[in-house]
């Protein structure tokens, strides 16, 4: 199995390596980007696997596909005392069967954590295809202080908080984590904020107490909103500003039922927009409108104008330059 790798993408494909060395290079690839792993079923001639891997801060971004197959997580293997991994797996395709704790069958769109301390079997009678995520146990506690109770368990994509994870999680390949104009961390930050939601419609153990901290909620979105044109802005430099840990910053979003991306997001989005439709910058160009609110890139500033106020914004400028007397004649007509 061939690794080519670029500035932060990892390619790994059976594609390049003869059907006698596939199911080897494959295991091989495996211990490299996620955890060793042990092949134990499978059609040697007709076997193919394709795997990308970026990383994105303390998380690892991995896509996976190809042909049916079983492996299984040694639990004898000496590495299994050297490194402690967890894993969020998506299944993006036809249903498998998974065996971690209990027995699972997953289904399209559904999604399991996995602890690389304990067995864990995988079989695919099918083609498959995998987003997979893995990341360190103190990165996991930041959100959940007991992530324990959801190894294993079933997470559905049809209800509740994780419908948005899983239709996040599938759009957040290691393409779109390499082309982000966005910094990583608030990208994994979404992941982190979602697992915590989820955590508590379980009524697993909150990572904050019961009671909402209004006031600290209120400073954190004042910072967002007094700082949100800077560059590169982060959940760590709002944090710093207000002496408060990471953790509790998005500890008291998530209370509110919030994230700091999206406030970010938003925040920047109404900054444009008020810059759009104001006769003082008429004559600043949009990318530079953009980029004045905080947007890096301008077609992630045009997509996130057109998401949120259902026009693109060139459109909305057209429109709000026209003289009353063409709105009126144009409602005429």
């Amino acid at each position: 199995m061939t690794n080519t790798t670029t500035t932060s993408l990892s390619r790994w494909s059976t594609s390049e390596v003869a059907p006698a060395m596939r199911f080897d290079y494959y295991a091989n690839a495996l211990s490299t980007a996620l955890t060793p792993m042990l092949l134990i079923a499978g059609n040697s001639r007709t076997f193919e696997s394709h795997m990308t891997a970026a990383q994105a801060g303390p998380v690892c971004v991995i896509r996976q596909s190809g042909s049916s197959h079983s492996v299984r997580r040694d639990p004898f293997h000496e590495d299994r005392a050297l490194e402690h991994s967890w894993h969020l797996i998506v299944n993006l395709s036809s249903a498998w069967n998974t065996h971690h704790r209990e027995a699972v069958r997953l289904l399209p769109g559904e999604m399991i954590i996995v602890d690389s301390r304990m067995d864990f079997m995988v079989e695919i009678t099918g083609r498959y295809d995998v987003a997979h995520f893995k990341f360190s146990p103190a990165w996991l506690r930041q959100w959940i202080p007991a992530p324990e109770a959801l190894v294993g368990r079933r997470i559905a994509s049809t209800s509740g908080w994780g419908r948005v994870l899983g239709a996040y999680l599938a759009e957040l390949s290691p393409e779109a984590i390499e082309a982000s104009p966005l910094p990583v961390s608030v990208l994994t930050d979404h992941i982190g904020s979602l697992l915590a939601l989820i955590a508590a419609e379980r009524d697993l153990p909150p990572p904050v107490a019961q009671c909402r901290d209004d006031s600290l909620h209120r400073r954190i979105c004042d910072c967002i909103a007094q700082r949100s044109a800077e560059p590169g802005i982060c959940a760590a430099d709002i944090a710093r500003e207000l002496n408060i840990s990471v953790r509790s910053l998005h500890r008291t979003l998530a209370a509110h039922s919030e994230t700091f991306g999206k406030l970010l997001i938003d925040r920047r989005a109404a900054v444009a927009v008020r810059m759009i439709r104001s006769s003082v910058c008429r004559r600043l160009s949009l990318a530079e409108i953009g980029r004045r609110a905080g947007f890096a890139d301008p077609s992630h500033f045009s997509r996130v104008i057109s998401s949120r106020y259902g026009m693109t914004p060139s459109r909305m400028r057209d429109e709000d330059q026209r003289s009353p007397d063409d709105a009126e004649h144009s409602s005429g007509s």
